[in-house]
């Protein structure tokens, strides 16, 4: 079973933070691409153990596809956060605009 985890890092750390989870992705999937990863023969005999390693073949691809998307999209939003205001400037919107709006009377509620 998988489980999402999310955790906060500080921004000077992220790079390095990043590398690990790269070089973690890439010898989980140089382990287990390396271990299934042999000549298909595509013969009558062999034709099951084929699918069976490719089914594999499969699943390691994917996994290692996942965990490069996650680095790529760290990598991304560090890019936006570099080009962007400094986090201490970024604010949200005004507190107006979470104002709740005053009720106004029409010229028949007036008198």
């Amino acid at each position: 079973m998988k489980v999402k985890m999310n955790y906060g890092i500080e921004l000077e750390n992220i790079l390095e933070a990043t590398e690990k989870l790269y070089h973690e992705a890439r010898v989980d999937f140089d382990s287990s691409y390396k271990g299934i990863c042999k000549d298909l023969r595509f013969t009558d005999e062999d034709f099951r153990e084929d699918l069976v390693r490719i089914q594999y073949m499969h699943i390691a691809l994917t996994d290692f596809s996942a965990k490069l998307q996650d680095v790529f999209n760290i990598l991304r939003g560090y890019e936006e956060i570099l080009s962007g205001p400094p986090p201490e400037t970024q604010q949200g919107p005004p507190e107006s605009e979470f104002a709740p709006e005053e009720p106004t009377m029409t010229e028949e509620e007036n008198g």
